[in-house]
This record gives structure tokens, C-alpha cells and sequence, in this order.
């Protein structure tokens, strides 16, 4: 006798409703912010800006996402890797969804920042960043509060997260993501002479031809 699904469909509807019904549960436990838009708002509605800022005599370009409100909302300062083509934004959209303002920039000397980058200069940037979120026409025009500041930072920025939360005031939290342990190559590469350290860097950081900052140099 013939029925009207075969054992092999109802399992596969079993199984499908429980994927359904699992996600159901899984969204219920996860912050909003993940998955949802908050509610619209007409006088201050979520936006982008961009902006610069100076540092070592030269403008640096920056992008703040600005929540919904009228603010001031709690900052977060994003820190992109090297070369920076992956610049983790999607952090940066769920953290406006949830009410806070995040800041992002390019070092001096990458993807249109003048100057010429070195590592200790993306260190010194943060500082001019934190700078400039102090004074109070800037916390008002990028909705900004100072006072409640972290700090986010991926591979090389989070080392210079990192470094950042030695001085920066009001610093409230910082989140390394996969940071870069600079001594960990120091100790690897410090015995080396010049051709065999510029070689290493190239075999271990050379990895996309063109994307690396623009007169670059080791230090």
C-alpha cells in the first residue's frame, strides 16, 4: 500500500523544521544588533561620515558610523591589519545597530592617508585620534563621548589597540582579535643581517602584490 510520503520525506521535513525551530531559538538568545535594524529614526536616522584628521602634519582619512539618536553614544574605535583591504566593517554595522558610534581610519601613509607609513606611526595616529575625539566640536559633529571609549583592533591593530590602552583616557574596555605579537618576530628576526630580514618579511607579509601601504618602511 502506497502511501502519500515516503519515510525518507517525512525525515527530511523532520529535519528541516528543526533547522527552522533551532534558528528561532538561536535569534531569541543573540543581541538584536546581529540580525536587526533598530527602530527608524527621522531626526537622527543611523548615517556614515566621512572625515580626517591630522596627524604628523598630514590628514588622515576616517569614516565614522553614527547610530540612530541624537547622541552622545558610547564610542569604539575600529583598528584595521595590514594591508587593510579587510577592514572588519561588518564590527562596525552591528555595533551602530546597537547604539554605538564607531570611528575608523587608515594609518598614515595607507589607502589615501598622506605621509609614509611605519609601524611605530600607526601607534602615534591613535594617539592623534584620541586627541582630537577630546575636544568638544568634534565629540559634537561625530556624535561621539569621549568618556566611554574602547578599543578594537585586528592583527596589527591589535597591537596597536594594544598599545593605545597604556594612555588613552577614558578607556573603558579593548578587544584584541587575532593580534600581532610584534616580539614574536623580533625574536625571530633580530639576529638576522638586513637581506635575510628584508627576504623573511617578504616570504611571511608579501602576500598580495600592491596592497601594501605606499613607502613602506621596517620600523
Amino acid at each position: 500500500m502506497k502511501t502519500g510520503c515516503s519515510h525518507r520525506a517525512l525525515a527530511a521535513l523532520a529535519a528541516a523544521l528543526f533547522a527552522v525551530n533551532a534558528t528561532a531559538l538561536l535569534a531569541d538568545e543573540l543581541p538584536a544588533a546581529l540580525y536587526q535594524d533598530p527602530a527608524l529614526d527621522s531626526v537622527h536616522p543611523a548615517r556614515t561620515q566621512a572625515v580626517q584628521f591630522e596627524s604628523h602634519g598630514g590628514l588622515l582619512n576616517a569614516e565614522v558610523f553614527r547610530p540612530a539618536g541624537a547622541g552622545p553614544h558610547p564610542t569604539a574605535i575600529l583598528f584595521h591589519g595590514l594591508p587593510g583591504n579587510d577592514q572588519t566593517l561588518d564590527i562596525a554595522y552591528v555595533m551602530r545597530r546597537a547604539g554605538w558610534t564607531v570611528v575608523t581610519f587608515h594609518y598614515t601613509g595607507s589607502w589615501g592617508s598622506v605621509g609614509q607609513f611605519t609601524l611605530r606611526r600607526g601607534v602615534e595616529d591613535t594617539a592623534a585620534l584620541i586627541r582630537t575625539l577630546q575636544r568638544p566640536e568634534i565629540a559634537a559633529a561625530w556624535g561621539t563621548d569621549p568618556k566611554r571609549l574602547i578599543l578594537i583592533g585586528h592583527s596589527y591593530g591589535g597591537y596597536v589597540a594594544a598599545c593605545a590602552a597604556d594612555y588613552a583616557p577614558g578607556l573603558q574596555g579593548v578587544v584584541l582579535l587575532a593580534p600581532w605579537d610584534i616580539s614574536t618576530d623580533y625574536r625571530q628576526w633580530h639576529a638576522l643581517d638586513h637581506a635575510a630580514a628584508m627576504k623573511a618579511g617578504a616570504e611571511n607579509y608579501d602576500d598580495v602584490d600592491g596592497a601594501w601601504p605606499a613607502r613602506t618602511t621596517s620600523c
